[in-house]
């Protein structure tokens, strides 16, 4: 804004030009024509410290370099299960936005499912904030969709990209619409032939357009609609390409499997040690972070397990070496524990989808709502853990107090009696019971 003025100052008509550059011209071709010598570095670096260190700072040497590079023209990158490649892409993203200036409207990202675009879009927040609302990150077919200017449906999906290619070829698409400076490709070994062909148009409709493609070649799991990881080696060919192998595994079984070992034997400080280890090389890698939750709890720290499980919550993929059931049950308990009930309630009641045979999942949504004030709906879920299973003590006790409260105090007495039966030491249940049998005084209801 301030290099605008001055030129306003001098030449109305550059002035107007200088804006129309701003926004149509490469960055770098912008800041040669603009900015010399060490005014160009000046903007160089336009980042607190602790930003830059923030987006730097826990990198390992080939994450540092793939961010870093901004001169090639496509950078492929062959990275392996557990090499961090999701942090990568994100940190990368967010070093074009705010190390080189690159505008958000000149960025695209694709990816191949709607869950992974929705993660990479909460993780480029937490990165550079609100900013990162206005990055397009979008499905192939979505984007494809959009450049149709339609929504789309089961029928036409197979044919959107291809038909989004032709038009790209055609010059049938508004400029604009497709003018992009960086184009970033998440899981690219997933591409199709159609897939491929819409990214090279896209890059022959845009001369000095960037790609950055990641993805693992052994890892293809949409063979059977014609994805091919030869489409990612093809992006490697070129002078201008740029091919970086990431196959170091931050989550290794190895190291889990110690984790695991050093719980299991008690060794809680060590195991704690090991899984901030394994944070240090890749900060969002959800099973040590998970793993470190596991050595807290067995060490009795159960409010530092709380913060990890809340951060696995955010971005855990379940698999072997993270179930998700008990998961879930170790998050409810601690949730209830530091009675942040809303929170809990929401862990209970996937569990009741989760293993739909435990009683005490219903009996513990029900427990929450009837202390919320919602006693009809606790009604319903003790009633259920009832049935799944008839000697539940809590359940039958829990369920003759909302029926005393109702004034329905024949059928409390008859849960209150059967709680007393299967759970004789319960003192409150006696308390509860000359209540009931004080309101028969009363009212003379039970006979």
């Amino acid at each position: 804004m301030g290099e605008f003025a001055n030129i306003m100052m001098k030449d109305y008509y550059a002035a107007l030009q200088y804006v129309q550059d701003y926004f149509m011209m490469d960055y770098k071709k912008f800041i040669s024509k603009y900015f010399k010598g060490e005014r160009a570095k000046d903007i160089d670096v336009n980042l607190t410290q602790s930003k830059y260190n923030e987006l730097f700072g826990s990198l390992s040497s080939i994450q540092k370099e793939i961010i870093s590079d901004k001169e090639s023209r496509r950078i492929v990158v062959a990275a392996g299960p557990g090499s961090g490649k999701t942090r990568v892409l994100v940190h990368k993203l967010a070093s074009l936005l705010l190390l080189e200036d690159v505008k958000h409207e000149q960025m695209l990202m694709l990816t191949f499912s709607r869950a992974a675009a929705t993660e990479f879009k909460q993780r480029l927040i937490q990165l550079i904030g609100n900013a990162a609302h206005f990055v397009d990150i979008k499905t192939f077919h979505s984007y494809c969709f959009e450049l149709l200017g339609r929504t789309g449906n089961l029928d036409d999906s197979d044919e959107v990209v291809v038909k989004a290619t032709q038009m790209i070829n055609n010059q049938e698409v508004e400029p604009n619409r497709i003018r992009k400076s960086v184009l970033v490709i998440d899981e690219a070994q997933d591409m199709s032939g159609d897939e491929y062909n819409l990214v090279k148009a896209l890059m022959n409709a845009n001369e000095d357009m960037r790609v950055i493609a990641v993805g693992d070649d052994d890892q293809n799991i949409f063979e059977f609609r014609g994805s091919d990881s030869k489409y990612l080696r093809k992006l490697t060919k070129g002078s201008d390409a740029r091919l970086i192998e990431m196959t170091e595994n931050y989550r290794s079984s190895k190291h889990i499997d110690g984790i695991k070992k050093l719980i299991s034997q008690g060794k809680n400080s060590q195991a704690i040690k090991q899984a901030k280890a394994m944070l240090a090389k890749s900060p969002d890698d959800y099973i040590a972070h998970y793993y470190l939750g596991k050595a807290y709890l067995a060490d009795n720290r159960s409010e530092l397990a709380l913060m990890e499980y809340k951060t696995v919550n955010q971005t855990a993929i379940f698999g072997i070496d993270l179930p998700e059931l008990d998961f879930r049950k170790e998050l409810s308990a601690l949730y209830s524990k530091y009675h942040l009930h809303e929170a809990a309630l929401k862990e209970y009641l996937l569990l009741t989808k989760l293993e739909p045979s435990n009683a005490e999942n219903f009996y513990n949504a029900g427990f929450i709502y009837d202390n919320q004030g919602h006693p009809e709906v606790a009604l319903g879920f003790y009633q259920k853990a009832i049935a799944l299973n008839k000697r539940h003590a809590k359940a039958h006790a829990a369920l003759g107090l909302v029926l005393y409260r109702s004034k329905q105090l024949f059928e409390a007495k008859k849960e209150i009696d059967l709680a007393i039966q299967m759970a004789p030491d319960v003192v409150s249940n006696y308390y509860y019971l000359g209540k009931i049998l004080k309101g028969n005084k009363d009212d003379g209801s039970i006979r």
